[in-house]
């Protein structure tokens, strides 16, 4: 209600509400171990999961590994990404799918045949952190180990667990994460993507350079 203004702007407001960006983007950074630069503020989950699917697929990856049980952020972006990106275009991508056991816990050993078969192929596997229906929890330092150990990025959405679960990023192996502020009592219409490379993701939203260019 107070600081509204744009915070790209120079003007004295506008500066002030740079600060208060500044600061709120600090803030999540620390809570996740890692440098206020590395996190970009979104539209959402969904934004920042778009961001992440699509963008790796600009930057050459040829082959994403997910679960049929991960949120429609990721299934349905998958499937329109296989659509774009079929076998009869210049640079087609394949999707593959881990499956889960009875009681929802993810098949490491299938991750690790499907992972071990494509080693040439650039790969990027998106498991969520906690499943918004069932409630599972991911190993998120195996599957990033497993990831990195067959030369793939690994990208985690973790909406349901970023300010529930203590999370240290610079200690664990993953690439990319998705949140989404009002998980944890922030503004809705915001979310957050964490990149651990600078540069690992093209700007997908243009015309700005909010967001270290980004969006």
């Amino acid at each position: 209600e107070e600081v509204y203004f744009n915070p790209s702007a120079l003007y004295g407001p506008a500066m002030q509400a740079e600060k208060e960006l500044t600061a709120a983007r600090k803030a999540l950074a620390d809570r996740l171990g890692v440098p206020a630069k590395n996190v970009i503020f979104t539209s959402g989950g969904t934004e920042s999961d778009n961001t992440v699917l699509r963008g790796a697929v600009h930057k050459g990856i040829r082959r994403i590994v997910s679960c049929r049980a991960e949120h429609h952020a990721i299934t349905r972006t998958l499937e329109a990404i296989e659509q774009e990106n079929g076998a009869d275009t210049p640079h087609p991508v394949r999707v593959e799918y881990v499956g889960l056991e009875s009681d929802g816990r993810l098949r490491m050993d299938e991750l690790e045949r499907i992972l071990s078969c494509g080693e040439d192929t650039p790969t990027l596997v998106s498991l969520m952190h906690a499943n918004n229906e069932t409630g599972n929890l991911y190993d998120l330092c195996a599957i990033g180990e497993l990831c990195h150990r067959y030369g793939a990025l690994y990208h985690t959405d973790a909406v349901q667990t970023v300010g529930r679960v203590a999370l240290d990023l610079e200690k664990l192996p993953v690439d990319f994460l998705s949140a989404s502020a009002h998980k944890f009592h922030g503004p809705k219409g915001v979310g957050l993507l964490y990149i651990r490379q600078e540069g690992s993701l093209p700007a997908w939203i243009l015309g700005g350079g909010q967001e270290r260019g980004m969006r």
